[in-house]
């Protein structure tokens, strides 16, 4: 149980110097015991909160060509979205029917029937290079070799390069 005590200029409580009148909460010794406990138990149960974080549904990543791209994004399934173009990271929201759109792309058999690395017989210049993570896997890709299930789920990644505003 907690009593009050009114402190003044005077008092020195815990090493702190009291430069006004305040009404302070002072506990009997058998409640530092309780206290250290609940303690414990509040940062035991801190990583159960982390259910509530949102999933990463997509990472996406395109670069080279021409214009020595270096995008990147981080779509996560609340549509929170991180994107980064020219060295600049935008932190936007995605709408949702996009989200569905590109949740829809992932389930589809097409992408789910891929696996590993689409890549060119013969390297070229300029190409623009892609590693999309979604799905539970990740796929490697460069133009010239992009296989036809990772098309669509590229095109929307790009149209929210597109639509960012990221400087």
């Amino acid at each position: 149980m907690k009593r009050l005590r009114t402190t003044d200029a005077s008092d020195n409580v815990g090493g702190i110097i009291f430069r006004n009148s305040y009404r302070v909460p002072v506990m009997k010794s058998g409640a530092l015991p309780f206290t250290i406990l609940c303690m414990l138990g509040a940062i035991a149960t801190a990583g159960c909160m982390l259910a509530d974080q949102p999933a990463v549904l997509v990472e996406y990543q395109r670069s080279g060509g021409i214009v020595g791209l270096d995008d990147r994004i981080i779509l996560y399934d609340n549509g929170t979205t991180g994107i980064t173009r020219h060295g600049s990271t935008s932190v936007v929201q995605t709408e949702r029917e996009t989200i569905e759109t590109i949740r829809a792309i992932i389930a589809s058999d097409a992408y789910t029937a891929l696996s590993g690395d689409y890549l060119p017989p013969k390297p070229g210049a300029d190409r623009i290079s892609y590693v999309v993570t979604a799905g539970g896997k990740t796929i490697r890709t460069e133009d010239g070799a992009i296989p036809e299930g990772l098309e669509p789920l590229i095109r929307e990644m790009n149209l929210l390069i597109a639509d960012a505003d990221v400087s």
